[in-house]
């Protein structure tokens, strides 16, 4: 009965992956669209791009290695330097998975009509992505069990979760290893270097790097960009607080 609370009780994951999912489909169908017409391709384009990023990093972010990372992170050295080291981490990294994307219509187009070909590819990347998204559902409701534990919360006897405690022993195990021993009283800019290296190599890699690599590959970069990092922003500072 307890762990049936506990799930009713848990933000609607799967209404929120659904709802990624959808957008994403949605925005690529509204960029092919639109392909003809420049202005409304620029204009509808590049917000619906950001709209569908959003979604897809922050569903994508949450309990994943890198979030457990910064919850970490913060406990011991703080939460501002944790959280501005890990965004610029993250957004550095946004940076770079938009590039590779935005270089694939950069190449000459030695296949014909290889664009619609790189469109498909990406969907089916991001179709893939988002069906991954909806089979792991419980994956927020075992970082909303994770917290309340560290915080003593006895009532919430579910389970976490084997994908997201595998990610959270990976993330120990990186802190444990790499993090410094300098504590909460450490120079606020060393610990916003040691959150920036810590994330980005996790982050390398990992399942919204490829998801954004993507999403650059099939839409206009800036929406991408701006998109995926108010993403990384918002689950971060869900992991710190």
């Amino acid at each position: 009965m307890d762990t049936e609370v506990a799930h009713a009780g848990a933000p609607p994951r799967a209404a929120i992956a659904a709802a990624a999912a959808t957008a994403t489909l949605l925005g690529v169908l509204v960029t092919c669209s639109f392909a003809g017409v420049p202005w409304l391709q620029a204009t509808v384009g590049v917000k619906v791009a950001a709209v569908e990023a959003f979604l897809l990093i922050f569903v994508s972010e949450l309990g994943d290695k890198t979030f457990f990372i910064a919850a970490l992170l913060a406990m011991r050295r703080g939460q501002r330097a944790v959280f501005v080291g890990a965004v610029l981490a993250l957004a550095a990294m946004t940076l770079v998975s938009v590039g590779i994307g935005a270089a694939f219509n950069a190449v000459p187009q030695t296949v014909a009509r290889s664009d619609e070909v790189t469109r498909y590819v990406a969907s089916a990347l991001l179709l893939w992505f988002g069906v991954r998204t909806l089979q792991d559902a419980d994956a927020l409701a075992s970082v909303s069990r994770w917290f309340k534990r560290l915080r003593g919360d006895k009532t919430d006897v579910g389970a976490v979760g084997e994908s997201d405690t595998s990610e959270l022993e990976e993330a120990e195990e990186v802190v444990s290893q790499r993090a410094g021993r300098a504590g909460a009283r450490a120079n606020p800019l060393s610990v916003v270097g040691e959150a920036f290296s810590l994330t980005f190599l996790a982050e390398w890699g990992d399942r919204s790097m490829l998801a954004t690599i993507a999403l650059g590959a099939a839409q206009p970069p800036l929406g991408v960009a701006a998109g995926a990092i108010a993403g990384h922003a918002a689950a971060t500072a869900i992991a710190v607080c």
